[in-house]
């Protein structure tokens, strides 16, 4: 009975350790997502707070990707995976605020026990309202190839943390104040700048501004592997 009981016990531990992931997928006050005209003489600050306006999409790569760059096109590659995991913008009166859930399951790339970095991509839901959508348009922007962009927009990419997606029921949070025994939750929220069509060409406002984006939380990050 000892025995069979320790086998049960083994093959369950197993299948945790290798079964899907689950994340906290909200932002708190002091983590707002703001849009950001400045560069062409508007202003900047939270996202309205009109449901359904955007969308947000939970990326992961192995713990070794630190950055990603500016015109966002590694998104297009293996690097970086799309869990399969949204949030959108709430209606809560201050706006900036997303909210996906909590104890969300990470469809693929981000397994439970699993350490990885991660980051979230946010747009306006005119541009389309699921990663499907926006892919082939995110490559057509800089590429001239496939679908583009045809309407004024707004899309950006957050800082990259790093952290251990969570078993049912433990979900890593995604943003938080200071590294955990999960990992290092992203401290602050970030900008989405104008996709503006032009006459004869479709130009993101360069995301490099936006040198946070590209920054790493992996200060003081207080795990193993």
């Amino acid at each position: 009975m000892k025995t069979l009981a320790a086998t049960v016990a083994s093959f369950w531990v197993a299948c945790c350790c290798i079964g899907q992931g689950t994340v906290n997928f909200a932002n708190s006050p002091n983590a707002l997502i703001y849009t950001n005209l400045i560069s062409w003489g508007g202003t900047r600050g939270p996202t309205a707070p009109n449901l359904g306006e955007f969308m947000y999409g939970l990326f992961t790569a192995s713990s070794t990707v630190t950055t990603i760059d500016a015109n966002l096109q590694n998104l297009l590659t293996s690097t970086w995976t799309f869990t399969g995991v949204y949030a959108t913008n709430t209606t809560i009166s201050t706006g900036g605020r997303l909210s996906g859930g909590l104890n969300v399951t990470t469809i693929t790339g981000w397994p439970a026990g699993v350490t990885n970095s991660f980051g979230i991509l946010g747009w306006s839901t005119n541009l389309g309202t699921n990663w499907a959508q926006i892919e082939p348009q995110l490559f057509g922007l800089f590429n001239g190839v496939g679908p583009n962009i045809t309407q004024f927009g707004w899309l950006g990419f957050s800082a990259i943390g790093f952290g251990m997606a969570g078993d049912p029921g433990l979900g890593f949070s995604l943003f938080g104040a200071v590294p955990n025994a999960q990992g290092t939750p992203l401290s602050t929220g970030f900008d989405l700048y104008p996709i503006i069509p032009e006459p004869c060409v479709l130009s993101l406002l360069a995301l490099a501004v936006a040198g946070a984006m590209l920054k790493r939380f992996r200060s003081s990050r207080r795990m193993s592997g």
